[in-house]
């Protein structure tokens, strides 16, 4: 009860995933590789967060432990200061994802919502971070802070992205800031950082962004995904032909990573994208990553948009 006592003091959520000792790996008929069944070993969380585990899982089959990161009152508040840290160990395949769009709501001037997440990726493990998009709400604040560690060997796919505000109320990056950090590290060693910021005058952001009303990004890391992700990724790498004109409504990039040390071997991508549409880029992401929702059983955004 004390080293309980103690996590939740620091943290918000926690989980462990490890390899089921019962379970026999699964063969390559059942789209899961060299992934071992798994199972939940370590699961601490507390207000104003909820790590869920369904029942049953929908990725059964497929032997990956889905999970479901949920916030009491459907978003982040002023004040918020979330914490979650997630723990792949060897041979494991787990999703997280939410229960729809998470929001972040109006702040005061000068108070911000914190959020932080810990992954860690074992070796010949893979780690899906595809949560719906966050939707930033006028006049709010969100500061958010990921850092992933993956093995040489492991496999990752991190999805973040923001929408514009509510369409309905025709709030259109109406919120006061958005500083988001991905760090990647392998092996001790960083081999990606992005910060994607948005702030200051107000008519010229609006300006900047045009219709788009959402942007993110996508990393990619690990032979495995990049395997399934091999077309996606060649398809997203030829711009158009030439004479085609092209589908202004959507803006797509894709591009390798490198790592500056030597020692290190990266095989991974960035797919950068805008849309004009919360619909058309649910129905983007979703063709883009089509190839691996076999392996992580299922398709998170299925049935949200």
């Amino acid at each position: 009860m004390s080293l309980g006592n103690e996590l939740l003091s620091e943290l918000e959520g926690e989980v462990e995933v490890r390899s089921d000792d019962h379970g026999a790996y699964l063969n390559a008929t059942e789209k899961c590789h060299e992934f071992c069944c798994s199972k939940v070993s370590l699961l601490l969380s507390r207000y104003p967060m909820k790590i869920w585990i369904p029942q049953i899982n929908p990725a059964r089959r497929s032997g990956c432990t889905w999970l479901f990161g949920v916030q009491f009152g459907g978003g982040l508040v002023e004040g918020d200061n979330v914490r979650c840290k997630i723990t792949v160990q060897a041979n494991c395949c787990v999703l997280y994802a939410s229960l729809g769009q998470n929001k972040a709501y109006q702040c005061a001037v000068g108070k911000t919502v914190c959020q932080k997440n810990d992954f860690h990726v074992g070796p010949n493990s893979a780690l899906f971070v595809l949560p719906d998009p966050t939707l930033l709400q006028k006049e709010s604040a969100l500061s958010q802070y990921q850092v992933t560690r993956v093995a040489s060997n492991g496999n990752l796919v991190l999805l973040d992205w923001y929408i514009s505000g509510r369409e309905g109320l025709l709030e259109h990056w109406e919120g006061a800031s958005l500083r988001s950090v991905n760090s990647i590290h392998m092996d001790g060693v960083e081999i990606f950082r992005d910060v994607m910021c948005l702030s200051g005058d107000l008519t010229l952001r609006r300006a900047s962004m045009g219709k788009y009303r959402v942007i993110g990004l996508c990393v990619v890391v690990g032979d495995v995904v990049g395997r399934h992700l091999a077309d996606a990724i060649k398809a997203l790498s030829i711009g158009n032909s030439y004479g085609v004109a092209a589908d202004t409504n959507q803006i797509v990039a894709c591009s390798p990573l490198y790592s500056d040390c030597s020692d290190t071997v990266v095989c991974g991508h960035v797919i950068r994208f805008c849309y004009s549409t919360t619909i058309t880029a649910y129905e983007g992401v979703a063709d883009i990553l089509n190839p691996i929702f076999a392996m992580a059983g299922g398709n998170p955004f299925e049935k949200n948009y």
